[in-house]
């Protein structure tokens, strides 16, 4: 019976091992394609930002909304503003709600950072508008690059280590009870 018991704890054990190996190689292989999805889209960001062309437009509409969100700790209230946007290029008039490239709204923590984003973009303002010249459609207000892509592409840096520490515990475990079946 003992020896059952050891066969059955080693099967275990070795299976228990192909099984972080999986979740290892799963984590890279998802963090792989994330963090590519990541950077095509900071590439992008940069690109409109290097190569945007500058005009004057107005502020047609802004608006606030309120979102709550139940967490253990209760309710968290987040505020998306968002705005809307008109300009002319080669004398067509172009709507556009972008603050930002790959941005359309901009959620804040708090009242007041969403208020200032309302005063800052209040409606009949004129203001830069940044467009591509290759398709006059998109355009953004704020110029400046984003981060979010690069902090995602940390984060999945961290998730695919994650997954090389995995299949190095596995690797482990199951060579731990293969070396004593050859004992």
């Amino acid at each position: 019976i003992n020896n059952n018991i050891c066969d059955m704890s080693e099967q275990y054990n070795r299976i228990y091992g192909i099984i972080i190996i999986l979740v290892g190689i799963g984590l890279i292989l998802g963090s792989s394609l994330y963090i590519h999805d990541a950077y095509t889209t900071y590439e992008e960001t940069q690109y409109e930002v290097e190569n945007s062309i500058q005009t004057t437009g107005q502020i047609t509409d802004n608006n606030i909304e309120e979102e709550q969100t139940t967490t253990e700790d209760g309710t968290e209230t987040s505020y998306i503003f968002s705005v809307e946007y008109q300009y002319q290029v080669d004398g067509i008039t172009y709507t556009s709600q972008s603050i930002a490239p790959a941005y359309d709204s901009e959620t804040l923590s708090s009242k007041s950072s969403a208020n200032e984003y309302k005063d800052k973009y209040s409606i009949g303002d004129e203001v830069t508008v940044n467009y591509l010249p290759s398709d006059h459609n998109e355009s953004y207000l704020e110029r400046s690059g984003t981060t979010g892509p690069i902090l995602f592409i940390i984060v999945w840096l961290i998730f695919g280590i994650a997954g090389i520490y995995n299949i190095r515990i596995g690797v482990r475990k199951y060579r731990a009870f293969s070396d004593t079946d050859s004992e």
